[in-house]
């Protein structure tokens, strides 16, 4: 009889885990967890299933015990019944995120058509623009029903005929929005995958698209920035405000960073000065402590807008520029005239998304990439801390995406 695995397949490449028994007897004892590596492909006439859930039924201890009339040779893995399938969440209608999504199983056919290739997707975070997504006010809109998630990674288990940049064994990321990334496995074209260094922990990997290239990005690509610089910015207890403490760090840039009173200032003062940060005060010190002292900021990052940005921008040295990436006070930007008239100050716009779309940003994006992972390996930049999800848990973990900005949630697929 088929044996399901006692156990979910690893997060990490093509390891499974199993339970195996080489010798009869007391079920407790005999049982022991085993880890494997399946080959890349399963053999013709063969599928590869990834189990989800099995029972211990009676006939499970008489088999250990060596008194079941079945008895597979030894070393064996346990277990007689359970199941598995490829899973997907899908919605078919915008608003509240937790009731719109619902998880769908799918048959795939056993090879991708050419030019494409089969990602097995292993892990996926829920960011505020799939939040938005499902609500239907975020700019991208896939034909609905549609997959959710936008950022995430897997890795190449098959490829189709004619397919020449990745192969099987490659992790990947979307190369761009709105693929639909929240499922098990997925048949891709080859141009809507980008390969990136299989060797990245699993929490670095899932999280490489979004939020650290905002930070990156908006760092090297409006001002010059040189070692001693100022960087300013609000919202610094987010992603990329995180992100961007740790390369001005790296880069030796100084960054004043700029959040919101709350009963736990304390721990957040000292978990971003942890990364990095040079100062870290609230909107009420910037006002009543600061004003004047900061006034020769070479770049100011906003993604709260509304009063916020008039201390920003009151910052900004001569031709100084403030890039606004976001906007979570849903206010408008606020500007003050004198910088804008007597500094020559810039304002920009910032979105990733088009970034991405941009075709000849590809090698640039090759070594965006190359440098935050050699930062990442080398200890130097920290991924966020997570609370890992199953798909099955999703109206779970997409209620707490909505509330709990403190801890980000992470599907592992």
């Amino acid at each position: 009889m088929l044996a399901p695995r006692f156990g979910l397949l690893s997060i990490r490449c093509l390891s499974a885990r199993q339970l195996v028994y080489s010798e009869y007897g007391d079920p407790a004892k005999v049982v022991k967890l085993q880890t494997i590596e399946l080959p890349d492909n399963p053999p013709p006439g063969h599928v590869h299933v990834r189990w989800l859930a099995a029972p211990i039924n009676p006939a499970d201890l008489n088999t250990l015990q060596g008194v079941y009339p079945i008895k597979p040779p030894l070393p064996a893995v346990a277990g007689n019944e359970g199941y598995g399938r490829i899973v997907k969440l899908v919605y078919s209608e915008y608003g509240d995120p937790a009731k719109v999504v619902k998880l769908q199983t799918i048959e795939l056919p056993d090879n991708p058509p050419p030019g494409h290739v089969h990602v097995r997707w292993l892990a996926a975070p829920i960011n505020p623009a799939d939040l938005n997504t499902l609500q239907g006010v975020y700019p991208i809109k896939p034909p609905l029903p549609a997959v959710a998630g936008n950022e995430g990674y897997g890795r190449i288990v098959k490829v189709g005929n004619g397919v020449k940049n990745v192969r099987v064994g490659d992790h990947v990321l979307p190369a761009k929005a709105g693929l639909g990334i929240w499922r098990t496995d997925g048949h891709h074209k080859e141009a809507d995958v980008f390969p990136i260094d299989n060797t990245l922990p699993l929490e670095a990997s899932a999280t490489l698209q979004v939020n650290p290239p905002t930070a990156y990005r908006m760092l090297k690509d409006f001002v010059d920035l040189k070692p001693g610089d100022t960087v300013i910015q609000n919202g610094a207890n987010s992603a990329v405000g995180k992100a961007v403490i740790q390369i001005c760090r790296i880069r030796g840039y100084n960054s004043v960073n700029i959040v919101r009173k709350r009963d736990n200032l304390t721990e957040l003062v000292n978990e971003l000065k942890g990364l990095g940060a040079n100062e870290v005060i609230t909107d009420e010190q910037l006002v009543k402590e600061y004003r004047g002292k900061i006034k020769d900021a070479r770049l100011a990052l906003n993604c709260v807008g509304g009063k916020s940005t008039l201390m920003l921008a009151a910052t900004l040295g001569f031709r100084g520029c403030m890039v606004t990436y976001g906007g979570m006070s849903k206010m408008p930007l606020q500007i003050p005239t004198g910088p804008l008239i007597f500094k020559d100050i810039r304002l920009a716009g910032f979105w990733m998304s088009r970034w991405y779309e941009d075709a000849s940003h590809v090698e640039e994006r090759k070594k965006m990439y190359a440098e935050l992972g050699g930062w990442i390996k080398a200890g130097e930049f920290r991924s966020p801390s997570f609370e890992k999800r199953r798909l099955e848990d999703h109206s779970v973990a997409l209620e707490a995406a909505g509330v709990q900005f403190d801890k980000k949630q992470l599907f592992i697929l």
